[in-house]
């Protein structure tokens, strides 16, 4: 966490503007003065009377002082209490940002989010690893079409950002030893002109590499089971024409129809 901030509370004696008040309170006592001797008062009255409205001065400004400073103390705290809630949602809105961050980099799908101006405002690793960009290098704030040159993407994205709905592509991405085929999902945040656009990025190596698989079972598997089918059929029409005429042919034929139906089972288990 951050370091804890502690109030800063300004100088007491260089708080107060000072000049005003010291003229008025010098202009007092000047008037209690000149009023004095013009009413030809005593001496001892009017250092009494200068006496008391010094006091009286000094009374109000020391509480004039407290108060200006309470209600500058209480001003004070009220900011440094704001400044530590700020403090404490910077820190909340670092501490988010850091694990979206590492959860991005964990990611196995590429996500790159484009500014309206389709520039690059975030791409994690597996992006860029996806799109066989060099490692380490600097790519935000970069013109996408710039950092991925391929047509059917740069496409999709302009469409997606012209509001043409989500555009779904599969393209293959040519390294320097291997391709890759990529599946890309391209569409706005939000529904408006000025809206970012997000990229998502899969890698459909596995899925091609199973629907190879798939075809390849479906190929071997009717190649097996034609064999008995095309005997199972024979067999039976064999047996139709030889019932009447040879019964044991005809008997010999639905035995091997038997064996084929068998055949036919174990390859049925054998595929569960």
């Amino acid at each position: 966490m951050s370091e804890k901030l502690e109030p800063q509370y300004h100088d007491r004696d260089r708080f107060d503007p000072m000049v005003g008040r010291v003229v008025r309170q010098f202009v007092l006592i000047a008037l209690v003065v000149v009023v004095t001797t013009l009413l030809d008062l005593p001496a001892a009255i009017v250092v009494l009377s200068t006496g008391l409205v010094l006091l009286a001065l000094g009374l109000i400004e020391i509480a004039h002082r407290r108060r200006r400073w309470r209600q500058a103390e209480a001003q004070l705290r009220r900011v440094d209490e704001q400044s530590r809630n700020w403090r404490r949602r910077l820190d909340a809105l670092l501490y988010e940002s850091q694990q979206s961050t590492m959860a991005l980099s964990k990611m196995i799908d590429g996500v790159v989010m484009l500014s309206p101006e389709l520039r690059i405002l975030l791409m994690n690793k597996a992006a860029q690893d996806l799109f066989a960009l060099p490692s380490g290098g600097d790519y935000l704030d970069r013109i996408f079409s710039e950092v991925v040159r391929v047509p059917e993407i740069n496409q999709a994205v302009r469409s997606a950002q012209a509001g043409d709905g989500c555009q779904e592509v599969t393209v293959e991405i040519h390294d320097q030893s291997s391709t890759t085929p990529v599946r890309l999902r391209v569409d706005r945040v939000a529904d408006r002109d000025d809206s970012n656009v997000l990229l998502t990025i899969r890698d459909e190596t596995e899925v091609h590499r199973v629907e190879a698989m798939r075809r390849e079972f479906v190929a071997n598997f009717s190649h097996e089971i034609k064999t008995p089918i095309a005997a199972i059929k024979g067999y039976g029409e064999t047996a139709e024409l030889a019932i009447d005429d040879d019964p044991t042919a005809a008997t010999h034929f639905l035995r091997q129809i038997q064996g084929q139906c068998l055949r036919l089972e174990r390859l049925v288990a054998d595929m569960m």
